[in-house]
C-alpha cells in the first residue's frame, strides 16, 4: 500500500473527507452495532469497501477491524470507569463485541491488560482519586476558575 506522499492529491483529499464522515458515524455510536462490516459502512457512506479501507489506512493507520475495535475498547473503558458495578459482559455487549471472549482478547491486545487489571490500575490512579475533590471544589466556587 503506498503511503500518503505517493498518492495523487485528489485521492488524498477524498480519503480525508471520507475519513471525517466515517469518524462522525463512529462518534454517533455506529461501532456498537454487533457484526458491523466494512460493506455496511461503505453502503451507509455511499462508497465502496476499497475506499473505506484506504481512508482508514490513511487516516488511522490501521485496518477496519482495528479501527472499530479501538472505538469499542475506548467505549468500554469509559463505561467501566463511569459504571464500575456494571458487569464486564454487559459492557462488552454494549460496546458491540460479538462475545465476551472477543472483548477480552481485543482489550488485552490493545492495552496489554485484562479489563479487571486495567480497571484496578485506573481506579488507583492518583489523578482519578483527586477528581471528586476537584469536582466538589468547582461546585463550591466556580467563579475562582474564571
Amino acid at each position: 500500500m503506498p503511503d500518503q506522499a505517493e498518492l495523487p492529491e485528489p485521492q488524498i483529499q477524498r480519503d480525508r473527507v471520507l475519513f471525517e464522515r466515517l469518524s462522525a458515524l463512529m462518534e454517533d455510536g455506529l461501532y456498537t452495532r454487533k457484526g458491523l462490516t466494512i460493506a455496511e459502512v461503505a453502503t451507509t457512506l455511499g462508497t465502496n469497501t476499497k475506499y473505506i479501507s484506504s481512508c482508514i489506512n490513511a487516516g488511522a493507520g490501521c485496518s477496519f477491524l482495528d479501527y472499530i475495535n479501538d472505538y469499542r475498547i475506548r467505549f468500554a473503558q469509559k463505561k467501566m470507569l463511569e459504571e464500575p458495578r456494571t458487569r464486564i459482559s454487559d459492557i462488552a455487549d454494549a460496546a458491540g463485541f460479538a462475545s465476551e471472549s472477543a472483548f477480552y482478547r481485543n482489550f488485552k491486545a490493545a492495552t496489554g491488560q485484562t479489563p479487571a487489571e486495567w480497571l484496578a490500575r485506573e481506579s488507583r490512579s492518583p489523578v482519578r482519586a483527586l477528581l471528586p475533590v476537584l469536582y466538589m471544589a468547582i461546585l463550591a466556587s466556580p467563579s475562582t476558575l474564571i
